[in-house]
């Protein structure tokens, strides 16, 4: 199967889900053609490659990838970049990763007449209409009396999602309890929790409850710097006496240095 991705970021020293999709190519018989952006300064300091190859997952770096949003006129100059690369492709799929890149998903999905799975982390909910919208400039009148507004919005972002996109998952928790919903639209809905999420029925007594974890990226928009005040005191003042690190990026040193400090409560694995 070959696939096109359209992601937001995709870089092996940062990103996890790298690990996913390179486990697609490598044990389904899959070819990847991923398109991203080449400036993502919340994980990376520096640009990223223009183009890179990693058996058959390929991935190719552009600018102003994720200001579609901001800039509706970037879409066809955007699309026009890919359709050069997927033109001898022959793509069977299209994986959209969020809504922002639908735009262009839909253009493919229209010249190669292949369908598109979309991923969304927030599917519709009337009880918070904000977050399936998930942009920062609309975000900023949750603050207003503006709620019927609000609903209204996401209720028909969501119409439109759903028109276009052939299968759509989403991850947040409360999504699945609303099926009688999404039953309404034909377009087939899945639900695939986030690693962090603990069903109700979790055993907490089987639990150990002296030990903590963080997985992601060592990076400031995670707070990394907040570690260095942060776990002293989660070991100092709590009962939890084993911290465990998993993750890679630019505060890398700040982590080892407390390993050092911490030898037998924080321990650290590079993902």
């Amino acid at each position: 199967m070959n696939i096109i991705l359209l992601i937001p970021s995709l870089e092996k020293s940062f990103n996890s889900n790298y690990i996913s999709y390179k486990h697609i190519t490598d044990n389904f018989k899959s070819k990847i053609m991923a398109f991203t952006a080449i400036d993502c300064f919340i994980k990376a300091k520096t640009l990223l490659a223009e183009k890179e190859k990693d058996g058959d997952l390929e991935i190719f770096r552009f600018k102003n990838f994720n200001d579609i949003t901001r800039r509706p006129s970037l879409t066809n100059y955007i699309y026009n970049k890919i359709e050069k690369r997927v033109f001898d492709f022959e793509p069977d799929v299209i994986f959209c990763s969020n809504s922002y890149s639908l735009p262009i998903a839909i253009k493919l999905k229209k010249k190669y007449k292949i369908p598109i799975v979309l991923l969304t982390e927030f599917a519709y909910n009337p009880d918070n209409p904000l977050l399936s919208l998930n942009h920062k400039n609309l975000r900023l009148v949750k603050y207003l009396n503006l709620n019927l507004i609000n609903k209204t919005a996401s209720l028909i972002h969501w119409i439109w999602i759903s028109s276009y996109a052939d299968s759509i998952i989403t991850c947040s928790p409360g999504d699945f309890q609303r099926d009688s919903f999404f039953n309404r639209f034909s377009t087939p809905m899945n639900y695939i929790p986030w690693p962090s999420f603990n069903p109700n029925n979790t055993d907490y007594s089987k639990k150990n409850l002296k030990q903590m974890c963080y997985i992601g990226s060592l990076s400031e928009n995670k707070n990394l710097p907040e570690f260095k005040f942060l776990l002293p005191t989660i070991l100092e003042k709590t009962k939890i006496n084993k911290i465990f690190i998993v993750g890679n990026g630019p505060y890398l040193r700040l982590v080892e240095d407390l390993k050092s400090k911490y030898p037998k409560n924080i321990f650290h694995f590079k993902s």
